[in-house]
This record gives structure tokens, sequence and C-alpha cells, in this order.
């Protein structure tokens, strides 16, 4: 979990490789989430490309003194599949 925390971090500071870690290793599990929200395949593949933008233009606001890196990722997407 330590390693996601600073993938994000160092996406947030424009970072595309850990960007690019961060995608391979918590897009399965978040793709799974989008899933179990929405209840279909098409729109949970839709919401997973649009939470990952978000978590690109928003990773700079994430916080690890204040945040886990799994839980600021999922109200992300929690947040990309209502929209």
């Amino acid at each position: 979990m330590r390693e996601i925390s600073h993938w994000l971090t160092l996406s947030g500071r424009g970072n595309a490789e850990a960007f690019q870690q961060l995608y391979q290793h918590t897009s399965p599990q978040l793709y799974r989430v989008c899933l179990q929200l929405l209840d279909d395949p098409d729109k949970a593949e839709k919401v997973l490309a649009a939470g990952f933008v978000q978590v690109w233009r928003r990773s700079r606001h994430y916080d690890p003194q204040r945040d886990a890196a799994m839980p600021w990722l999922l109200r992300t997407f929690q947040r990309a599949a209502r929209q």
C-alpha cells in the first residue's frame, strides 16, 4: 500500500511513469468497484477511464498524512460513478 501512496504522490507532481504504475496496480480492483456500483461492464469501463482522468487531475491534492491512498482512490471512483 505504501507504493500506491508513493505513486499517487508522484502523479500529483506530474510524473507520468508513476501514474502508469498506479494504473497498472490499481485498475483491476477499481474496475471491480465500478462494476459493482454500475452493474454494467461498458459503463464500468467508461467510469474507470473517467476516474483515472480525475485522479491525474486531482492527485496534486492528495495528502498521505491525511488519507490512505486506496480510500482516496475509492472515493474518486465512487464520485465518477455518480456523474
